[in-house]
């Protein structure tokens, strides 16, 4: 327990500034970015609709800000390799510190723009409770959906990070492009299991209610946007199968890495 929290603090340290640094871009783009293109633009629809699009926006590419968080994370220590040697911590563990303080410092960003965007929105358009509840539980799904993707994003990208490093290490210069190809390749790959009618039959258990958390008619008085996941339903099976395969590749990183950073 005293390790974990020795890791944490040391990621606090590390990454405080940027979580600051990250409360105040989301606050300029909350705040300013919405009134300068209503001026600018000459849009009609009030503020807290502008701000609830940006907000979205946002939140929509926090799963990105995760995986760049880490990534810098990661590099910081690849400077002082050091850090790695001198440490009785599983490289499972060292890096699992760093993807959940990158996951909490996400959080933190997500909270902070759903609370301001949707609660803006709200006082636009009603101050009815059943318009709140259901906001809140719109909130609570994109929040969910995004906290879900970081994490996916960010284990999928520290396994390319390890391929890039292992190649930097024989091609040099040449290591970035190698990589794009793998994970083009790999990407490409993926998508066609996923698709396959065999993957399809095989994981297609269970479905999440989605669209309960949806409140159709408010977005559609609102903003004119419908959004049904009826066609294609967040299927449980597959959820479990894509989680079995992000600890697969997280082991499969971290030992992969602890061996190149430990021999």
């Amino acid at each position: 327990m005293k390790q974990w929290r020795g890791l944490l603090m040391k990621e606090w340290i590390n990454m405080k500034n940027l979580l600051y640094s990250l409360l105040v871009l989301d606050a300029l783009l909350l705040f300013i970015v919405p009134s300068g293109f209503k001026r600018l633009f000459g849009i009609e629809e009030d503020l807290g609709t502008i701000r609830f699009m940006v907000g979205g926006i946002l939140l929509f590419f926090h799963s990105l800000v995760a995986l760049i968080l880490l990534i810098i994370s990661l590099e910081k220590d690849m400077i002082r390799q050091d850090i790695w040697f001198h440490t009785s911590a599983t490289m499972q563990k060292l890096v699992g510190t760093k993807i959940i303080f990158t996951i909490f410092v996400t959080s933190v960003s997500l909270v902070f723009i759903g609370v301001v965007t949707f609660g803006q929105f709200f006082i636009s358009i009603s101050n009815q409770s059943s318009a709140l509840i259901d906001m809140g539980k719109f909130l609570f799904l994109i929040n969910g959906i995004t906290f879900i993707t970081a994490i996916y994003l960010c284990v999928v990208g520290f396994f390319f990070w390890v391929i890039y490093q292992t190649l930097r290490m024989r091609i040099q210069y040449y290591a970035i492009p190698v990589t794009l190809v793998l994970f083009v390749l790999i990407n490409y790959w993926w998508n066609k299991i996923l698709s396959s009618a065999f993957f399809t039959k095989t994981f297609a258990i269970g479905t999440l209610p989605v669209n309960d958390f949806i409140p159709q008619s408010l977005l559609h008085d609102t903003l004119n946007v419908k959004l049904d996941f009826s066609a294609e339903p967040f299927l449980i099976g597959i959820l479990l199968f894509i989680t079995f395969i992000t600890v697969l590749l997280f082991v499969s990183a971290t030992t992969w890495l602890d061996k190149k950073v430990r021999v």
